[in-house]
């Protein structure tokens, strides 16, 4: 079991061997000495707040720290023309069924990217790299790689673009057999 200071300093630590963007940690203590507040600063706290507490400080708080409240805006489709895309002989059958799921799965992302859920969208990204060049798709596994590293250095601007891609793309998309 740990206490406050010592995750405070766990999450830092993971923060940094990620190179990821630092979350906002906030004290709530009953220790309100100057070197209390200090030993939070440089554990990573962002703030230190002492007991007794009114509500309206810890909201004041939250609202100051706190993240956006939605997902970042995926934009809709731009007005391109339609990418044409011959299906792979033997797969006329579940392609177009292929092509369902993954724009169920971009919605599906989008909520995980609200609630910064990056390792349901880095597993949602990694399958997307897998199978898009065996479906035919070359384009959704490279979208998928890419999505995938920005999950994994939990990335909600890079995602986010990734995601308008990924959406353009398959609102685009039309496949035809030969």
């Amino acid at each position: 079991m740990m206490d406050g200071l010592t995750a405070a300093r766990a999450i830092r630590a993971i923060e940094r061997e990620r190179g990821s963007a630092p979350v906002p940690i906030v004290a709530l203590t009953a220790n309100a000495s100057t070197q209390d507040i200090e030993a939070s600063r440089n554990a990573g706290c962002n703030a230190h707040l002492s007991k007794p507490i009114s509500k309206a400080k810890v909201l004041s708080c939250i609202e100051e720290y706190a993240g956006p409240t939605t997902p970042p805006e995926v934009r809709a489709p731009r007005t391109l023309g339609a990418i044409r895309i011959e299906m792979p002989r033997g797969l006329e059958s579940i392609v177009p069924e292929y092509l369902v799921g993954r724009r169920k799965e971009v919605s599906q992302m989008i909520e995980r990217l609200a609630v910064s859920d990056f390792e349901a969208i880095a597993v949602l990204a990694h399958n997307l790299k897998g199978s898009g060049a065996a479906y035919g798709f070359p384009e959704l596994t490279r979208i998928g790689a890419d999505m995938e590293a920005s999950a994994e250095q939990a990335s909600v601007a890079a995602v986010g673009k990734q995601l308008s891609e990924l959406k353009d793309y398959l609102d685009r998309v039309e496949i035809f057999s030969v």
